[in-house]
């Protein structure tokens, strides 16, 4: 066996492991190539499946310069394998009848035989048996019934359900007599030599394994593997967006008037903490003194220590005075910015966490009618497809086009204009918070 796979670093999504190994690494890494070999070699002799794998990891740093760096691993692996079992069945093992109709489906039969000596040796299972169901032994209660089965249980056999004889759960006929300690004593068949292991509770996946015509609902699995694409390779998230969606109309108090958002991404994507920016805020001013005070008072850090969100607020427009204020918001966060009014009104945005892809926004405004100028409120997204900077890996990979996740919230008078940016209907159906 030979496999050789060759990646690009520039596709992978910033939660791939292999970011954290070559982050430290000054030259870029232009490709990484992959050998695994399987070793076959008298010096490491095999006695079942087991396999040796040679495994070559070759990093080309530069492409002028054409520099390799290379390791070298060498690993055995040693599978679990179902002939562990002598025998795995998914319904009863029948010692004592020639009648099916009580039993599981799928329940296996042993003859009977006249007598001992016309039963001979028999099958003699030299390895555990394992059974779904129950073990069903010879009938005792007629005396004078000479029928006997010759099948030998060398090794543990185990049982998700129990053992009858006699149309009921086992029990031996005294507790304690010499001749009826074993199973192996028993004068029906040839007896239980490694004893039984009761599980008590059946293999489910044994069902769906023994039964042709079983459907098996594989959607959580698909997902599940969906879920690491993403996390591994930016193609999956290529032209995931950032939705905002209003549930509600903007609720007027007194003179507050307040929205709430959920804010979230498509294809799956999820939001991924910019580990090397901190909960924080910062004002840009342009000739201008709209703003007099900010504050961001960050909840839960323990919990939420990284921001997922950048959020862009600007005040007034690019023609005149303008104040622009940069919050990077955790998925529990409040901001407060103060305006130099008479009246000093408020915008406060809360931020709280819904699912690993969805958090609510809470946008709302004091007295709105004081505010000089509408606020246009840019929210960018950090996801898989930035880095622990927050900068964006997708850009020039998939179009000249394709930027940060993001949507633009446009207010005029504290009153909701337009959402700009991606159609509302996308498809970001909310993922469990993970971990």
């Amino acid at each position: 066996m030979h496999l050789e796979q060759e990646v690009n670093p520039d596709n992978m999504a910033s939660a791939h492991p292999l970011r954290a190994i070559f982050k430290n690494i000054p030259q870029k890494i232009v490709s990484i190539k992959f050998i695994l070999d399987r070793i076959s070699d008298p010096n490491r002799p095999t006695s079942g499946q087991e396999a040796f794998v040679k495994i070559q990891v070759l990093a080309t740093v530069s492409s002028t310069l054409n520099t390799q760096i290379s390791t070298t691993s060498f690993l055995g692996l040693y599978p679990r394998e179902l002939n562990t079992f002598a025998l795995i069945l998914r319904g009863d093992i029948l010692l004592n009848t020639d009648d099916f109709s009580s039993h599981a489906p799928n329940s296996v039969r042993f003859p009977l035989f006249a007598s001992k000596a016309e039963a001979g040796k028999g099958i003699i299972f030299l390895s555990p048996v394992f059974t779904n169901h129950s073990l069903y032994l010879p009938d005792t209660k007629d005396p004078t019934d000479t029928r006997y089965n010759n099948i030998t249980f060398g090794d543990k056999l185990v049982l998700a359900g129990s053992i009858f004889q006699n149309g009921e759960i086992f029990k031996p006929a005294t507790l304690g007599h010499p001749s009826e300690q074993y199973f192996v004593q028993q004068t029906r068949f040839r007896g239980l030599l490694r004893g039984v292991d009761l599980d008590r509770i059946p293999d489910m996946g044994g069902e769906y394994l023994w039964d042709p015509n079983a459907v098996v609902d594989d959607s959580l699995m698909k997902l599940c593997i969906l879920r690491t694409q993403i996390k591994m390779n930016l193609f999956w998230t290529q032209d995931a967006i950032l939705v905002v969606k209003q549930p509600q109309p903007a609720l007027i108090q007194g003179n507050k008037k307040t929205f709430n958002f959920r804010v979230g991404l498509s294809k799956k994507d999820e939001f991924k903490e910019a580990s090397a920016h901190k909960i924080k805020v910062t004002s840009q001013s342009s000739n201008s003194t709209l703003i007099t005070k900010t504050s961001l008072d960050a909840k839960e850090t323990k919990k939420y220590p990284f921001p997922i969100l950048r959020a862009s607020i600007q005040f007034g427009d690019n023609n005149g005075p303008n104040n622009i204020v940069i919050a990077h918001l955790s998925p529990e966060s409040e901001l407060d910015i103060t305006l130099r009014e008479p009246s000093e009104p408020h915008l406060i945005i809360k931020t709280h966490a819904i699912a690993t892809n969805q958090v609510g926004l809470e946008i709302q405004f004091t007295d709105p009618t004081k505010f000089p100028a509408p606020p246009k409120i840019k929210i960018y997204a950090y996801d898989f497809g930035t880095d622990a900077l927050g900068n964006n890996l997708r850009d020039g990979k998939f179009g000249p086009n394709r930027v940060l996740a993001e949507n633009t919230l446009t207010f005029a008078g504290g009153n909701q204009a337009d959402i700009t940016g991606p159609a509302l209907t996308a498809d970001w159906s909310p993922l469990p918070i993970s971990g």
